[in-house]
């Protein structure tokens, strides 16, 4: 079987290979489709291991350093985006993303260094965070003292589930768009 090949015209190049050279021989297009195909199946083989060894395994948060961890159950009892001034500057991005467990089903590993706060509805919020590398892993609320908030980002999973609500969207970026059924509020909950 004759495999179809792609030469982009000299006169007619696309808009990236601008200054670039054309290839001597370029691949023929079902080797191209195949390896398009091939990658796609191995990204999701990869992702079906990933979940089959995260089943047996606990999850943790921890900082970059690894010096603090926090061992935490499954699934979180809610996940919240939030867009306060505060959150933007303990982040350094636009917005947090805190996952809520039990305080009575983590377990902490490592030595914190708490930061304590008044939140903008003066609330008593203390942040902590990695005496070595200074990332921020986990958060307790005055106003919620059985829970503890877990920086989803030192969770480290790209499959964490998206969060349910989004706050204090007063402050939010305006290019900032959440998709998904999450419920919106101006401010708290």
């Amino acid at each position: 079987m004759l495999a179809r090949t792609h030469r982009w015209n000299e006169r007619k190049r696309p808009p990236f290979a601008v200054g670039v050279k054309p290839l001597a021989r370029s691949r023929p297009v079902n080797e191209i489709y195949r390896f398009a195909i091939g990658s796609r199946l191995r990204t999701f083989a990869c992702l079906l291991k990933s979940v089959a060894n995260r089943a047996g395994e606990a999850v943790k948060a921890q900082c970059q350093c690894g010096q603090l961890v926090v061992g935490l159950p499954e699934r979180p009892l809610f996940t919240i985006a939030c867009h306060c001034l505060d959150c933007q500057r303990r982040t350094g991005a636009p917005f947090g993303v805190l996952a809520y467990y039990r305080a009575d089903q983590i377990s902490i590993e490592g030595i914190a260094k708490p930061y304590k706060r008044t939140s903008a509805e003066g609330n008593a919020v203390e942040t902590f965070f990695c005496s070595d590398c200074g990332s921020t892993v986990y958060l307790k609320l005055a106003k919620q003292p059985a829970l503890v908030g877990i920086a989803v980002g030192s969770i480290g999973d790209p499959t964490f589930p998206a969060p349910a609500w989004s706050v204090w969207e007063q402050s939010k970026h305006h290019w900032i768009d959440l998709p998904g059924e999450i419920e919106h509020f101006v401010q708290g909950n």
